[in-house]
């Protein structure tokens, strides 16, 4: 497991207005692009794709519209932007989280863990959002859903196998993986908290941990 700096899936707040800046008198505006691309994603969670228009986008972004049609072509190119950012900061997360020197099941633990936490969050689960908003009507979308849950599912398969067995792991790792997405689905139902840790356990359990 990669012992690389944690990395924040989802920050509460993203920085707005933050892109853009000044280079100097007479000099071309520049953009930070992680932070452009920050404040766009922190958009879409809050308002999903269909309700947010480019102008909602280049103004939390604070890019010039040549910037923002520059950089990501269209909202839609934007939105795919953003849900892979998403994919790769979330994946990143959680395998910081599996530190070599703990136990597996502790390990196993702490990610799923890691991985609840985000399903579950009051600001929902940003891919989750996108997959059910496009993911049947959007071939790119459906792609980068599948794609960061297939990388999910094989990553909690290699902390189950040295705690449930290497044929085990692969079919245990999916069923906690499915566990999680229902506890969020419950979580936006209304569903006790009682009950979303219910789940929790259980997943914990799928892999050994």
């Amino acid at each position: 497991m990669s012992n690389a700096p944690s990395i924040s899936p989802l920050p509460s707040a993203w920085p707005c207005a933050c892109a853009e800046r000044r280079c100097g008198p007479g000099r071309p505006r520049a953009y930070d692009p992680d932070c452009a691309l920050a404040a766009l994603t922190q958009v879409f969670r809050e308002q999903g794709y269909e309700a947010t228009s480019v102008e909602d986008l280049i103004s939390a972004a604070g890019l010039s519209r040549s910037s923002f049609y520059n950089a990501y072509g269209s909202k839609r190119g934007a939105m795919l932007a953003a849900l892979q950012r998403w994919c790769d900061g979330h994946r990143a997360g959680l395998r910081a989280l599996a530190l070599p020197q703990d136990p597996p099941a502790v390990r196993a633990r702490a990610v799923m863990d890691g991985h609840f936490d985000a399903e579950v969050a009051s600001t929902g689960c940003f891919i989750g959002d996108a997959a059910a908003e496009l993911g049947a009507r959007d071939a790119d979308v459906e792609a980068i859903v599948t794609n960061h849950r297939d990388r999910l599912v094989e990553d909690f398969a290699a902390l189950a196998a040295p705690l449930v067995g290497q044929a085990a792991a692969p079919e245990r790792a999916r069923a906690a993986y499915a566990l999680a997405l229902g506890a969020g689905v419950m979580r936006k139902s209304g569903a006790s908290a009682e009950a979303v840790e219910g789940l929790r356990r259980e997943a914990r359990k799928l892999l050994g941990a």
